[in-house]
């Protein structure tokens, strides 16, 4: 949880800076964040190939674990749609923010870079999307006692979705069982990949024209 607060600590002070002119504003730029989405890619990659237990991992799981991050996928984008409802955002946008699965940073890079060529789509989309990702991790921390007591093991890890291959990881070993590592690995692994995928196809075509 404290990573998650220090995240956002760096984005008020970022709004801060912003504000008052002490970062130029070139460096918020539709360009400026295509290279740091680049950077972030780049990291995932490096991270996950270093990581020599992934590609053994996937050898020994079943393609029955694939229904977890069937599942997460399926049960976020549901539960972003009825929001939508409620929030004021359209159903695009409020699916899109919902796709970003806990992975604040890279889901609202690519919420501000693709929001850029389609009319309507709402400019404070990024941040509303960094904000609940960010929201959605600290919760799953501080929830996973309860959801693992009272919804079994795979609940911290459905509700944890992209972040349980780091952050949330420690929370799903520690509630639901170390024999539920794995599973978060795999979901977490699965989820990041999804991510630059489904955040802009769904912006894309649920919002263009609107």
């Amino acid at each position: 949880m404290i990573h998650s607060l220090v995240m956002i600590g760096f984005f008020l002070a970022g709004v801060i800076a912003g504000h008052i002119g002490l970062v130029p504003s070139r460096a918020g730029s539709a360009t400026a964040a295509m290279w740091v989405l680049y950077a972030l890619l780049l990291l995932v990659g490096v991270t996950i190939g270093s990581n020599g237990k992934v590609l053994s991992l996937l050898k020994r799981a079943g393609a029955k674990l694939l229904l977890v991050p069937a599942s997460t996928v399926v049960g976020t984008l549901i539960g972003a749609a009825a929001a939508s409802i409620f929030i004021g955002l359209s159903l695009g946008e409020s699916m899109a923010v919902g796709a970003g699965f806990g992975y604040y940073s890279l889901s609202s890079i690519l919420i501000a870079k693709t929001a850029d060529d389609l009319p309507g789509v709402s400019g404070s989309l990024a941040v509303i999307a960094l904000l609940s990702n960010i929201f959605r991790e600290v919760l799953t921390i501080a929830s996973s006692p309860l959801l693992a007591k009272y919804l079994g093991g795979y609940a911290p890890v459905l509700a944890g979705g992209a972040t349980t291959m780091d952050c949330t990881l420690p929370a799903v070993a520690k509630y639901s069982g170390s024999e539920y590592v794995t599973v978060a690995l795999l979901n977490g692994i699965a989820l990041t990949f999804l991510v630059p995928v489904l955040v802009p196809l769904i912006l894309r075509a649920c919002c263009r024209g609107t």
